[in-house]
């Protein structure tokens, strides 16, 4: 059984709404913590030093990206899944590469049905390049905060 498209819609504009808080927005091409190059809300395709981006292409590479993502995730998640799980999941997954999502702890849980457990694993996501995040002199406790935000919209109830 698929994700019902609508699920997949509604998580779509709440994951991009997540994103616009976690990435915030650069118009120029920067190297994120991981020192990867980067521009606008975390688009890393393609992204060369001195590119610039106007708030147009940006909004359009973000939706193109989430949509995207969905689609690389959606196959490999139970049909139950609701709008606010996957929202939680597409930053996720945006954040640290379909592969490394699909592949990790978190997805079997999902698909053992173990939801609880599951949720919990946003909090071990917290290292960037052998950094602990935590430790704030490390200089990426945005990830922190982020997985934060990502583990909350997962646990929260979806109301229709």
């Amino acid at each position: 059984m698929r994700t019902p498209a609508k699920v997949v819609s509604a998580a779509v504009g709440a994951a991009m709404a997540l994103l616009v808080g976690v990435e915030g927005i650069k118009y120029k091409a920067y190297q994120d913590t991981g020192g990867v190059w980067t521009i606008c809300y975390g688009y890393a395709q393609g992204v060369r030093p001195g590119q610039t981006a106007t708030p147009q292409q940006c909004w359009s590479m973000l939706q193109t990206e989430a949509q995207a993502t969905a689609n690389a995730i959606v196959p490999y998640l139970p049909a139950t899944i609701n709008p606010n799980q996957l929202a939680a999941l597409i930053s996720f997954c945006y954040n640290v590469g379909n592969t490394a999502c699909r592949n990790s702890t978190m997805f079997r849980l999902i698909n053992e049905g173990n939801w609880v457990a599951a949720a919990k694993q946003f909090d071990r996501w917290t290292f960037v390049k052998k950094k602990d995040c935590k430790v704030r002199s490390n200089n990426c406790y945005g990830i922190v905060l982020r997985r934060q935000a990502e583990r909350t919209l997962f646990e929260k109830p979806y109301a229709q």
